[in-house]
């Protein structure tokens, strides 16, 4: 091989890199040589996952796309696109089920999600905490197991969620949960117990145990188990939930458990009582 040769080869080989560097979302500067592809290499984005050419390449794939079922499942950070487009996604049934747990997910449009089951289910936090900001879902209907198993999950916002007709252990063995800014569980409708299958709230909060803050929004129409939630509710939270019982003329049960119980007086109780309701 000759000296001209391999300057030729060497040459070529830097323009790959540079080419392959800018697909990964790096700053290319305007002398493209051997100097200066430490620092193009360190320019590229860090955190969620993939870059912003892969996110443009997954928006364009998925642009018509309205189901993302099992798209991430089981997926590790490097590979989840960040800034990706869900914002006509209608189905993420177990989306990110087992996927590791990335900032960017917090930001999703999720608008038009329809179908969130199991979308957050047990994601891999590598022992380290997180937490969910607001989440603006008002056409969901089904959360059924939307954000359980996730034993370093801590905090979540407000999530809007008026059509939402299914919790079924929405929340449930997060352990390490102990904020939920605002759930709105009006459309879950039944006169089953609590501990029937056919109840929409049936273990929402199954294995929690150490959640302090919620707040109801809406009405509560279905009966509720909010003593899996923990023992040491604040009694704001208690007050919200009693406050949000719809009145009902069936046989619906508040079940709190005595250490809950004992921190509402017995006006507070009456209000439970007077809709119809039985505190347990």
């Amino acid at each position: 091989m000759s000296i001209a040769s391999e300057i030729t080869r060497i040459k070529d080989n830097i323009s790959n890199a540079y080419t392959k560097l800018e697909e990964k979302g790096a700053t290319i500067p305007q002398d493209k040589n051997s100097n200066n592809l430490p620092s193009t290499i360190e320019s590229i984005t860090g955190g969620g996952g993939g870059s912003s050419k892969e996110a443009e390449w997954w928006n364009i794939r998925t642009k018509n796309n309205t189901d993302w079922s099992n798209l991430f499942t089981f997926v590790n950070k490097e590979y989840i696109p960040q800034n990706l487009d869900s914002s006509t996604v209608k189905i993420m049934y177990r989306t990110f089920y087992g996927a590791t747990f990335t900032d960017d997910m917090t930001k999703l449009n999720l608008e038009n999600v329809e179908n969130a089951e199991s979308i957050f289910d047990s994601l891999a936090g590598f022992f380290e905490e997180f937490e969910f900001k607001d989440m603006n879902m008002p056409n969901v209907t089904n959360l059924t197991n939307a954000f359980g198993g996730n034993t370093y999950l801590t905090k979540i916002g407000k999530i809007n969620c008026p059509k939402c007709k299914e919790f079924f252990s929405t929340f449930a063995f997060c352990d390490n949960l102990t904020t939920i800014g605002e759930i709105n569980l009006t459309s879950a409708v039944s006169d089953a117990s609590s501990t029937s299958y056919t109840n929409p709230l049936y273990d929402i909060f199954n294995y929690c145990g150490n959640i302090t803050d919620i707040t109801f929004a809406g009405t509560i129409n279905a009966s509720l188990n909010l003593e899996d939630a923990g023992n040491n509710l604040t009694h704001d939270t208690l007050l919200s939930a009693v406050n949000a019982l719809g009145v009902t003329t069936k046989t619906k049960t508040l079940k709190l458990g005595s250490s809950n119980l004992s921190r509402l007086s017995d006006e507070e109780k009456a209000i439970a009582t007077e809709k119809g309701w039985t505190l347990a």
